[in-house]
């Protein structure tokens, strides 16, 4: 489910309408598709039908020139004359064929197949014994036909009907043959009118088509189609061809009714294309009709809106109603809404500006109070500092207006500057320049080297204030504790780190060790300014190797 929702969401509005209609479009496709496939079934169930019937009928009427044949021998077996062979059996078979013109002849012969008499004039000793349907006959106890053959006495083409004869114990005896007129079941399969197009062979029991109707060569077939529609064949030419088989006589000899396959199964495969690409069609023209429409009436104004609303964030707030003219009512509506709310935005962005100019105005006129109030107390600081008397008064005051000056510098390096409108920030170059020099001034007496090393920016004033600070108690503690009378030196760095910035304070001094360290600098400020910092302290000191602090300032 997920992963059609996500592929869903990468489709653009157009591919979604038209995945919309397809959907919509797909059971009636999927139904006119399937009632194609039923219909070219019933179809071709009829054409089977169709054909079964055509091979039926044409069964049916050679079947009756065989039935003539059947009744002939029946009639002849029931003659005794002709059974016992007797001197008048020729003439009695002769009596049998008048008025026959089907049957050629008739014939007894013995069990060992030698011709005993016939209605025809024969060869003294002529035998049938070698015949392949003689053969097939003497070991059937029914009635058995030949394939088209070249008759031994008519000399003529004809199929051989057999009828053996067999003693009150069941022993084979003989058999009385009618040779029946091949060239009249060939005129017979030609002269049908069921199909112009068909093929109409007569094919033995193991597919051998033995007569046909036409030149056509159907090859070998298969005469079993039970539970079979129709049968498939293909001729030399690679045509095919479908055939049905119906029996003329027992399994001896069957009819076979072929038409091309293009003709008669034409109109059912025309009628399944036709199902299967109409909706096939339907679906491309519904959903190019979709596409040209979307495009038409949505798209080419949502890029008209898109690129007046790009035209607003840019802060172009200019509109022309003539644009969107011919564009639907909910789109006019919509870019008429749109419309206002650039008119509002712009207003809004006036009163904005407005409030703006009225709050740095504010802002400095406060600053201006706050400088005007530092700069009093820190007149008064320097007063008190002139008048001190006691070291350690003056040491305290001297530490107070340090501190108030680093407030101070702060204060300035940040509102007057142009960076308060960028959230406060601080110079911090110019602010650790300036403290050193204040603390320069501070210890005049003394001369003391302060060297400034920064490489980060800006600071927030959040942050700038309590660093600055550190820096004022880091040094004089230095002063204090770590020179005494001497000069010595104190190195203020402000690095870059990957997360933030290092401030880094370090003195040449005495240095201590590190149980007395905290005792000796009183070190409770430093520690609740590093948490303004949101930074870690850490302390590294010796005796005789100085001290250093580093102090790391992470982003609030």
């Amino acid at each position: 489910m997920t992963s059609i929702q996500g592929a869903l969401k990468s489709l653009t509005l157009k591919q979604r309408v038209m995945l919309v209609v397809l959907v919509a479009l797909l059971p009636i496709s999927v139904f006119s598709l399937a009632q194609g496939y039923r219909a070219r079934e019933h179809l071709n169930a009829l054409a089977g039908e169709r054909l079964a019937a055509s091979a039926n009928a044409t069964a049916a009427s050679q079947r009756e020139a065989i039935n003539i044949a059947r009744r002939i021998l029946a009639r002849a077996v029931q003659d005794e004359a002709i059974v016992q062979a007797s001197p008048d059996c020729q003439q009695r078979i002769v009596n049998q064929l008048v008025g026959q013109n089907f049957v050629i002849n008739l014939a007894r012969s013995d069990a060992e197949g030698l011709v005993q008499c016939s209605g025809l004039p024969f060869a003294e000793g002529l035998s049938f014994r070698n015949q392949d349907w003689w053969q097939k006959g003497r070991e059937a106890r029914r009635l058995t036909l030949s394939a088209p053959t070249i008759g031994q006495i008519s000399q003529r083409r004809v199929i051989v009907a057999m009828l053996p004869l067999h003693n009150s114990i069941g022993q084979y005896v003989g058999a009385v043959t009618a040779g029946l007129d091949a060239s009249w079941l060939e005129g017979a399969l030609t002269n049908l009118k069921l199909s112009p197009s068909a093929v109409i062979g007569v094919a033995d029991a193991s597919g051998n088509i033995l007569m046909h109707s036409t030149d056509v060569d159907l090859g070998r077939v298969e005469v079993d189609s039970k539970g079979k529609r129709f049968l498939l064949t293909e001729t030399g030419d690679g045509q095919i061809w479908v055939y049905q088989v119906a029996p003329i006589f027992g399994r001896d000899l069957f009819v076979v009714f072929a038409e091309p396959q293009k003709r008669l199964l034409s109109i059912a495969e025309e009628f399944w294309v036709q199902n299967l690409v109409l909706p096939i069609l339907t679906m491309f023209f519904a959903s190019f009709a979709v596409w040209w429409g979307i495009q038409l009436f949505v798209l080419q104004w949502l890029d008209k809106l898109s690129l007046k609303a790009q035209r607003i964030a840019r802060g172009q707030y200019s509109y022309d109603p003539a644009l969107f003219a011919d564009a639907a009512p909910e789109i006019q509506e919509f870019a008429r809404t749109l419309h206002q709310m650039a008119d509002d935005i712009e207003q809004q962005k006036s009163e904005l500006n407005q409030s703006l100019d009225h709050a740095r105005i504010l802002a400095r006129e406060i600053n201006h109070r706050v400088k005007n109030n530092l700069q009093i107390i820190l007149s008064l600081l320097h007063m008190q500092v002139a008048q001190a008397r006691n070291p350690e008064v003056k040491h305290i005051l001297n530490q107070t207006l340090a501190r108030m000056g680093a407030v101070s510098a702060t204060q300035r390096l940040t509102y007057e500057s142009n960076e308060i409108v960028d959230g406060g920030n601080v110079d911090m170059n110019a602010l650790l320049t300036a403290l050193a020099q204040q603390l320069r001034a501070t210890f005049a007496s003394t001369p003391h080297i302060i060297n400034v090393d920064c490489d980060v920016h800006f600071l927030p004033a959040d942050q700038a204030v309590p660093a600055a600070l550190v820096i004022v108690e880091a040094v004089f503690n230095a002063m204090l504790h770590a020179f005494g009378d001497k000069a010595g030196t104190v190195d203020i760095a402000l690095k870059k780190m990957p997360e933030g910035a290092l401030l880094t304070i370090r003195d040449n001094g005495r240095g201590f060790e590190h149980g007395t360290i905290r005792k000796n600098l009183g070190l409770d400020l430093i520690d609740a300014l590093v948490v303004q910092l949101n930074g870690e302290l850490e302390l590294d000191t010796k005796p005789g190797a100085g001290t250093t602090l580093r102090i790391t300032v992470r982003p609030i």
